[in-house]
């Protein structure tokens, strides 16, 4: 046992260190805080690197860093240009990370990092996987504000009860992972911001590694004001939303993430003409922490707003279409891409900086064939876009479908809206593409395919996108009438995908309500149906409340009847319509042998490309695609 700890100590001595420090406006502190991690390291004689991550610092903390940076061999800097939470900034600083070990830092230097030689041989040798720093622990010396120290108390034992995590402290700002442990659960994690330290080691506990507490010294160089109300409340939010995510979906159980490397991806964005929303969608697709990519945007005309623009950028291309609806357009958008991933996006959807690199590493299983994640409300939308969001998000409108809406469990689908997701162009081209004779719709049919195929459509809840949606109640509704009528038509015609029980749900409420009025004649089935309609308005309004306000719950259970009363009745005309009104077909047929078709496609048999036409599909396999 004795050799053993004698060889657990020697690599440790040989292991790298990687210490991350996160800093936001910290100009005061940063620069003592780096010299002082530096000197201890040195002491140690580990070999170690200094990661110091700007979280869009508005001070002088960025200058300070990069001086830092050219004078000393050991800092590293990673500067981000927004302000976007301490866990996307310690995402971005384990990307950079070389070690073997991850230490994580605050930058004020409340704790010192002469600790953490206390604890080295005992975390190698008891053989744990993570090390946190704990102000609760028997043996640590806090200067410890009152105020601080019962919010923590507090919060211990909600943490105990919710998650059965048993640590005392799981937020202060001294931690050490190893370096696999950090590569198994940030794919994981949701949270970038508030709660981030508890859903890493709620994360970690569930995936069964091993943590262990160590006692530290911390002296508070800060007021309590530094930690606002509004934090807490927050804090409190995303801890309740880390247990439902942790004990009702077992999120965090989904299978390893595989390392695909950087293939390059094909932005394509239909879009009728310019608009505030498409200036902002391509604004946050620019700002994506993935390099090896491009955007092609498929407008109606030329537009000179977008060539003023986007002139100079070159990873933009514009598209002229001409008048043809979206599909056309993604179809002509893709002919174009030179990647070999296809990413479709809405004008109106905004995707996380993170969100070209999360949906790609799904690709290095060779099964997947696309990749769809949620379209979120955008937070600063207006009252009833927010409430159109809600009504989408809630369990009563989209039932098993809420996915789409909101972050839920890593799944396999088979069918995937088109305003975010990402197919493999491999396999777009042997499908022949997005049909446009039933649009909307034509994402429904190209999943078909995919399914068919023999490939998977995974449902990744980190690819995340804000997607603006129609204000209540005429712009909603008018949309929610366009999707019931296609799936009620697509529940007869193809059934593979469309065939489900919850679309024809609000059709029997219908006619449930329509029911009442014969039976109103009855006292007893009167009774019966007038208990089941206000049973069902009172789930409606249950489900209906939100912290936000009363009117948006007012907003919210209106749009919820009103959304399932307009679905089921559209879903009947669609159910019995013997053809829906189709677009000219020869619009596709046109743009798609000037564009994409101007070369040979060969399919693969296990493709059937049902939704072409038999003279187009003859042609496509003979490779006569002149016009």
């Amino acid at each position: 046992m004795d050799n053993l700890k004698i060889e657990i100590r020697n690599m440790t001595r040989n292991s790298r260190f990687s210490i991350i420090v996160p800093a936001y406006n910290e100009e005061q502190s940063i620069r003592d805080t780096v010299l002082e991690i530096r000197r201890v390291f040195l002491k140690l004689e580990h070999p170690f690197e200094i990661i110091i991550v700007n979280d869009g610092s508005t001070d002088f903390t960025a200058d300070i860093i990069n001086t830092l940076a050219n004078d000393l061999p050991e800092v590293k800097t990673v500067q981000l240009d927004h302000n976007y939470g301490k866990g996307y900034a310690i995402r971005k600083g384990v990307a950079r990370a070389d070690g073997d070990y991850i230490v994580f830092m605050d930058a004020d230097l409340d704790i010192h990092p002469a600790q953490i030689d206390r604890v080295l041989n005992e975390f190698r040798a008891d053989l744990y996987d993570v090390a946190i720093g704990s102000k609760r622990h028997p043996e640590s010396v806090v200067d410890y504000p009152l105020s601080r120290r019962f919010i923590s108390t507090i919060y211990y034992w909600i943490i105990r009860f919710l998650f059965g995590l048993k640590v005392r402290d799981t937020q202060a700002g001294f931690k050490i992972y190893k370096k696999e442990v950090l590569h198994a659960i940030l794919p994981r994690l949701m949270v970038k911001k508030f709660a981030f330290d508890l859903e890493m080691l709620a994360a970690a506990h569930r995936l069964g590694f091993k943590i262990m507490e160590f006692p530290i010294r911390v002296t508070f160089s800060r007021k309590f004001g530094r930690i606002k109300l509004k934090d807490c409340w927050l804090t409190g939010i995303d801890t309740l939303a880390i247990f439902y995510r942790c004990r009702l979906l077992d999120f965090y159980d989904y299978p390893a993430i595989l390392n695909t490397g950087t293939p390059k991806v094909s932005i394509v964005i239909a879009v009728k003409a310019p608009n505030g929303n498409l200036k902002r969608c391509i604004d946050a697709c620019l700002r994506q922490d993935y390099e090896n990519y491009e955007i092609l945007i498929v407008p109606d005309h030329a537009s000179m707003v977008l060539d003023v623009a986007f002139k100079h950028n070159e990873r933009i291309k514009i598209i002229h279409s001409g008048a043809v609806n979206p599909s056309v357009k993604r179809n002509m958008g893709a002919t174009a891409a030179t990647g070999e991933i296809l990413a479709f996006l809405d004008d109106d959807a905004f995707p996380y900086h993170d969100w070209i690199s999360t949906a790609v590493r799904q690709f290095g299983n060779r099964e997947i064939a696309a990749v769809g994640g949620p379209g979120v409300s955008p937070p600063e939308s207006s009252l009833f876009e927010r409430a159109s969001g809600c009504v989408y998000a809630s369990l009563l409108v989209s039932g098993t479908y809420r996915y789409r809406y909101t972050p839920h469990r890593y799944q396999e689908v088979d069918d995937y809206p088109s305003c975010n997701l990402f197919v493999l162009k491999t396999v777009f081209d042997a499908i022949g593409g997005f049909s446009s004779q039933y649009w909307p719709g034509e994402d429904t049919l190209l999943c078909r395919e995919i399914v068919a195929g023999n490939k998977k459509i995974i449902y990744d809840p980190h690819v995340i996108v804000e997607h603006k949606r129609r204000p209540l109640f005429l712009k909603h509704l008018a949309q929610i009438s366009r999707y019931a009528i296609h799936r009620g038509y697509f529940v007869k015609r193809w059934p593979e995908n469309s065939l489900r029980f919850a679309y024809f749900a609000p059709s029997l409420f219908v006619l449930f309500i329509l029911s009442g009025f014969p039976l109103a004649h009855f006292p007893v089935f009167r009774k019966i149906y007038l208990s089941l309609l206000f049973a069902y308005l009172g789930i409606s309004l249950i489900a209906s409340i939100n912290i936000s306000g009363i009117f948006l719950t007012v907003l919210e259970f209106t749009g919820i009847v009103s959304t399932h009363i307009t679905y089921g009745v559209y879903f009947m005309i669609g159910l019995f319509k013997s053809n829906l009104t189709q677009h000219k077909v020869v619009s596709e047929q046109t743009a798609l042998r000037t564009t994409r078709l101007k070369r040979r496609v060969d399919f693969p048999e296990s493709y059937p490309l049902h939704h072409l036409g038999q003279e187009d599909l003859s042609n496509l396999k003979k490779g006569d695609v002149s016009c």
